[in-house]
């Protein structure tokens, strides 16, 4: 199993029977038996993101480099929340990460257009060969 697969069973354990403390004992005790204690460290830092991410979701949110990036792609915006099922209007945050584009969270969904991810793709096909 990969890191994410370990996060994602952690958290649906988590929100079913509500415990933190035991579900992550358990899973500590369960990755030593198998001497996978080294991933411990980023099943946390996933299991973070993800209640992070669950909690930032459960409302609209379109990050943008810069607030003209609202206007700018206000037509893309608009059909990316409507493939996540949002009606509402988002909450609008400047993410200095960003070179550009946009990205829209809504539902526990995610649509990423942002030129960043589209370098990181760039680099990653190329580097692959």
């Amino acid at each position: 199993m990969y890191v994410r697969d370990y996060v994602k069973a952690a958290y649906d354990v988590i929100e079913r029977e509500g415990n933190v403390d035991k579900t992550l004992s358990a899973l500590r005790t369960y990755l030593d038996g198998r001497g996978l204690a080294p991933m411990y460290p980023r099943i946390l830092r996933g299991l973070a993101e993800e209640f992070r991410r669950r909690e930032r979701t459960s409302r609209p949110v379109l990050s943008v480099a810069r607030e003209r990036d609202v206007a700018r792609y206000e037509r893309e915006i608009a059909d990316a929340f409507a493939r996540l099922g949002s009606s509402e209007k988002p909450a609008v945050e400047v993410n200095d990460n960003l070179i550009g584009g946009f990205v829209a969270e809504a539902s526990g969904k995610r649509i990423d257009r942002s030129f960043k991810t589209k370098l990181l793709h760039a680099y990653q096909r190329l580097t692959a060969r």
